[in-house]
């Protein structure tokens, strides 16, 4: 007779605790007619590199744990140092912010949240030129 006690106990706090919560306001929104607020804390999904207000340091690329940073750096006719080329692999980044925190003129690169859909993996492996089969993966 205890195991059926036990047991009834049991599913009556479950079935309490779900009418607790049925009752409450939803906490979901219509997303592309409504948006959520952004935390101030956030750190984005989304790395911004300003080409304007970049000095060509290389810092963020010393400074990203995955070398997801990849920058070719030149001298000009000035003789400073210009940016030919820089590319993000997102699909190796980390969001971690090590290379907004190292930049020394702290605006050249940033993060925010994407207010556009982000690219699937598929997606990025066919910018990269890779061959997606069902099972398997190959680079050309």
């Amino acid at each position: 007779m205890s195991v059926l006690s036990n047991t009834g106990g049991g599913i009556l706090k479950g079935m309490r605790l779900t009418f607790k919560h049925l009752f409450r306001p939803w906490i979901t929104v219509q997303y592309p007619e409504e948006k959520l607020a952004m935390s101030k804390r956030i750190r984005g999904n989304q790395v911004i590199w300003v080409k304007e207000t970049c000095i060509a340091c290389l810092a963020c690329a010393r400074a990203c744990p995955v070398k997801a940073i990849n920058m070719e750096v030149s001298r000009g006719e000035d003789r400073k140092l210009k940016v030919d080329h820089m590319s993000i692999d997102f699909g190796l980044c980390i969001f971690c912010g090590l290379c907004v925190e190292s930049c020394p003129t702290k605006n050249a690169i940033y993060m925010a949240a994407a207010t556009k859909p982000q690219p699937t993996a598929v997606q990025m492996l066919k910018r990269r030129k890779v061959k997606v089969s069902r099972n398997a993966v190959a680079v050309s």
